[in-house]
């Protein structure tokens, strides 16, 4: 069966699997705590996308961490917990505490910057996961990415040398985050979750933009001063 990416945005699932699973669980190792719409927010998302990727019997594990782990430029980062009694793969998702406690504010309002990026955050997390699932995006014994049975691309290149967005699953993960992110979104306001207002799709600015790139920098250079790195299948600072 094929893959592919229609329009240069929606992911295509080329298979459906009966319905065995689906249940997200949390694991909060960061020092902040969450309230019950945080935790409603993040599942909803989370379960929008499993359907949308036909992913609906895989269960899903949020780990909550705190930023040291994570590095400076990843927010989040997919990893697998091994197959169930069915032979499919499970999934979990190290997840920046800091991304969900920015979405709302001391009266529970939802900041609409925020849920965008939460929402593209996990939706690109989960394309990832489902890369892992179809065996797409594999690890060799020696720690290598493999994509679809692969070690290089078309040129000879291993994967791994390929400047980070342009890695085949990095390419469509990114390419469908954004139209993923839109119809969980979507979801959310349909369950009275949040508001039409929270939930309207603004995407960042230049200047956002910019102000992200130069906070990433100050971080780096104090990571790199403390002496901490990290890196993973993820997301990193748009």
């Amino acid at each position: 069966m094929e893959d592919k990416l229609e329009s240069g945005s929606n992911l295509i699932a080329n298979i459906r699997h009966e319905v065995y699973g689906g249940k997200v669980t949390f694991k909060n190792t960061s020092s902040h705590k969450f309230s019950e719409k945080d935790i409603s927010i993040v599942t909803s998302l989370v379960r929008s996308n499993l359907s949308s990727l036909m992913m609906e019997d895989t269960d899903i594990r949020i780990d909550l961490t705190n930023a040291s782990s994570l590095g400076v430029k990843t927010q989040g980062e997919a990893f697998t917990l091994g197959t169930n009694e069915h032979g499919v793969v499970q999934c979990g998702i190290f997840l920046k505490a800091k991304m969900l406690r920015d979405v709302l504010d001391d009266s529970g309002k939802a900041d609409r910057r925020a849920i965008i990026e939460l929402a593209e955050l996990i939706a690109h997390e989960l394309v990832h996961c489902k890369q892992y699932r179809e065996n797409w995006l594999t690890v060799d014994k020696y720690g290598y990415s493999l994509w679809k049975g692969e070690l290089q691309d078309a040129k000879g290149r291993y994967f791994d040398d390929i400047q980070y967005r342009k890695r085949p699953w990095e390419v469509m993960a990114f390419a469908a985050q954004k139209s993923l992110a839109k119809s969980a979104i979507q979801d959310l306001i349909g369950q009275s979750i949040i508001s039409a207002e929270e939930g309207e799709y603004i995407p960042k600015t230049d200047a956002e933009k910019a102000a992200a790139a130069l906070r990433a920098i100050r971080v780096a250079e104090r990571e790199k001063k403390n002496g901490s790195a990290g890196l993973g299948f993820g997301a990193d600072i748009k």
